[in-house]
C-alpha cells in the first residue's frame, strides 16, 4: 500500500497533483536502528520496482524520490535508471 500525506508544516498542497515531490517511503521499520540485512530484500531490484510501479498505478503519478536504509545496498541506482526511462 502507499500511504498519500499531502503538505506539513511548511506546504499545503490541496491535491497531491499539485505537490512538488511524490516520496516512495521503502523500508522496514526496525525501530531503534534500521538494518541492513532488510534493506538487501526490500532495495532488491525486483521488490523495489515493483513497489514503485505500484505507487504510480495507485497515485497516478511518476515517484520523484525512492527513500531507502542502506542505498549502496541492492539495486536503488538501476531501479532509478529504469523508471527514467
Amino acid at each position: 500500500m502507499c500511504v498519500t500525506e499531502i503538505g506539513g508544516r511548511w506546504f499545503r498542497a490541496k491535491s497531491l497533483r499539485e505537490s512538488f515531490v511524490d516520496v516512495v517511503n521503502n523500508w522496514i521499520d526496525t525501530t531503534p536502528q534500521p538494518k541492513p540485512s532488510n534493506a538487501a530484500i526490500v532495495n532488491a531490484y525486483d521488490a523495489l520496482l515493483a513497489r514503485a510501479k505500484r505507487c504510480q498505478a495507485e497515485r497516478g503519478l511518476k515517484p520523484t524520490v525512492l527513500a531507502v536504509d542502506f542505498y549502496r545496498t541492492g539495486d536503488l541506482v538501476k531501479v532509478v535508471a529504469e523508471l527514467n526511462r
